[in-house]
């Protein structure tokens, strides 16, 4: 088996396009550089968990782009999802034979700030603090929550002290489970950490090989995960340290002077500010509080920021609502929701009726003054390699009364304006009489999202279907929309804008979000076809495979309902070099490698 030296192309990701012209003088040493936080307008998600062994509500960009200042995991991706060696703790990863296998090579260069080595011994501790963060290996909600990791993971070794063996449960496409879990993997200071703040030790052997001492290692380390004065994080590998923090307000991070990964940081610090709304946000961009700020696309089409320079980019998300399906289908599942919604969002021509809905068109010219990207699948608009055969397959464009017609297949009639059900009985039918009404959630202080809501509320009234309008922040509604037993009755659809979408499914095979009691399966759906379909695509998955397992996926709409992707828009000051080469990522984190730009 070749060993794994780059990632295979998906397709360009555009870097930023500048509206002006990139400095050429030479990089300067010192200053301060302050965005907003995360690289997300307002309103933004603080980082609140430092330890990047993460679960549930602690999976947020703010805190994985915190992380990644500090420590780097074993892969690290470019922004045309190349895997980046330069910045990556492995140097190789050799696929075994058996396809079950991987042998991954550390790259030596790397050590901690306090001068010790990384080494395979940091992996090891890593792996066996997520290990003892999940109540069992198998039931394990690890990350984004990949059905398939950490539970695909027969054993992880250390087989020198650069040289990691890992052992999977049987045979995967190890190209596709190296880059989607690999970044997962953050190697943590074993010799530090395994110890807290008092100098007791936690772990005889420092990696917590004993599953006792692993679980006293991750109560206590998580303990301190919102602290970050706490010692436990005085060593990194990162190019940045920790500086002072002012919970919603300001994060400071410090040049780490003692950094091998690479060239040292040009600033001496960088600041992400927090803001309770992108309005707070833009206004503190143009009265010159921010080096790089982000534009609301609401003033898209307004003046330039004089001493700005404009930049605009397609991130490589996939927006969408979330539809509560309350897991009525997936017989692994004890507490299931029951309310006439959530049956009703369980039959395909209410999906498709919502859908037919949502006049993507209309919404990309008014909504996003034309800066966003239509979107029609589970799969991101881009790249739109994964797409296959069927790049701009779009099953249900906008038609008011095609959204009719297919609610009165189902049962539905209209009476007084809204369409209630008078269809067949049944231990999955909503009670005879119920109207199709339902709450729609999305995030205080987002003008955006705010008037996505709107048409979307005056598009459904069009077909007979009644929403009424809720406001809150973004983490109130991430830790809401999910299937937690209470939660399961809380909520019936959101739109999380500004969700995470690759990290960490680079190749988007399902797993994560679309298999029954996939951990990002917010709304619990479940269809044995499409769990078969996501089955075969980490095993055997090709080009063909991922393609046939995205159009069913599309078709399905699988407890989501696709909306526009908007591009981002931001301006970055004059004074601020480098920016062309740091460029941004496409996902969760402002800009990948800041250490590259400096202050003029």
């Amino acid at each position: 088996m070749a060993t794994i030296a780059a990632c295979s192309s998906t397709s360009p990701q555009p870097g930023p396009t500048s509206g002006g012209s990139a400095s050429s003088d030479a990089p300067v040493s010192g200053g301060t550089i302050t965005s907003s936080i995360a690289g997300i307008p307002g309103p933004a998600s603080a980082p609140n968990f430092l330890l990047p062994v993460i679960t549930g509500t602690t999976f947020t960009g703010a805190n994985i782009a915190a992380q990644l200042m500090l420590w780097r995991p074993l892969i690290y991706y470019t922004n045309d999802l190349q895997i980046d060696f330069t910045h990556s703790i492995a140097k190789t990863i050799t696929p075994g034979a058996d396809q079950k296998s991987l042998q991954i090579t550390l790259d030596p260069k790397w050590k901690w700030s306090d001068g010790e080595p990384v080494t395979a011994d940091d992996v090891v501790f890593s792996w066996n603090l997520i290990k003892a963060s999940c109540p069992s290996l198998s039931s394990c909600s690890y990350g984004a929550a990949s059905n398939i990791f950490p539970s695909s993971v027969k054993s992880l070794t250390a087989t020198s002290p650069s040289e990691v063996a890992i052992q999977l449960t049987e045979p995967y496409n190890l190209d596709t489970w190296a880059r989607n879990h690999l970044e997962l993997l953050t190697p943590l200071p074993s010799h530090s950490m395994s110890k807290d703040a008092s100098g007791t030790v936690l772990c005889a052997d420092k990696v917590c090989n004993t599953p006792a001492e692993a679980a006293a290692a991750y109560k206590y380390i998580a303990s301190v995960a919102t602290d970050p004065t706490s010692p436990v994080w005085s060593v990194v590998d990162g190019p940045w340290k920790l500086g002072p923090w002012q919970v919603n307000q300001s994060y400071t991070f410090l040049r780490n002077d003692q950094y091998t990964g690479g060239p040292l940081a040009h600033a001496d610090k960088l600041v992400w500010q927090y803001f309770t709304s992108d309005e707070a946000e833009y206004a503190a961009l143009k009265a010159g509080q921010l080096d790089i700020g982000y534009v609301p696309l609401a003033h898209v089409k307004g003046t330039e920021i004089p001493n700005y320079t404009f930049f605009k980019y397609s991130p490589e998300l996939a927006e969408q609502i979330n539809l509560n399906l309350g897991s009525i289908n997936n017989p692994d599942v004890t507490k299931k929701c029951t309310r006439p919604i959530c049956l009703m969002f369980n039959m395909l021509p209410v999906r498709q009726a919502l859908a037919s809905a949502i006049d993507q068109p209309t919404w990309v010219d008014s909504v996003f003054s034309g800066s966003a990207q239509p979107h029609y699948s589970t799969f991101a608009p881009k790249p739109d390699s994964f797409y296959g055969k069927y790049v701009g397959y779009n099953p249900y464009p906008f038609s008011a009364s095609k959204g009719q017609d297919y609610l009165k297949q189902a049962g539905f009639a209209l009476e007084n304006t809204v369409m209630v059900y008078r269809g067949p009985d049944g231990p999955q039918s909503p009670p005879q009489g119920s109207p199709l009404e339902f709450t729609f959630g999305y995030p205080s202080g987002d003008t955006t999202a705010a008037r996505e809501a709107l048409i979307w509320q005056q598009n459904l009234a069009a077909i007979g279907v009644k929403v009424n309008l809720r406001e809150a922040s973004f983490n109130d509604l991430l830790a809401q929309t999910n299937q937690a037993e209470g939660n399961i009755d809380s909520w019936d659809a959101t739109n999380l804008t500004n969700l995470w979408y690759l990290y960490s499914n680079i190749v988007p095979t399902g797993d994560i979000t679309y298999a029954c009691g996939g951990g990002a399966n917010f709304g619990g759906y479940c269809d044995k076809e499409l769990n078969r379909l996501v089955t075969a695509s980490v095993h055997d998955q090709g080009p063909d495979g991922l393609a046939e397992y995205g159009k069913y996926a599309a078709d399905q709409l699988p407890g989501v309902l696709p909306i526009p992707t908007p591009d981002t828009l931001l301006e970055v000051s004059n004074n601020v070099g480098g920016f062309d080469e740091a460029q941004l990522n496409p996902a969760f984190a402002s800009v990948p490698y800041p250490e590259l730009l400096w202050k003029k």
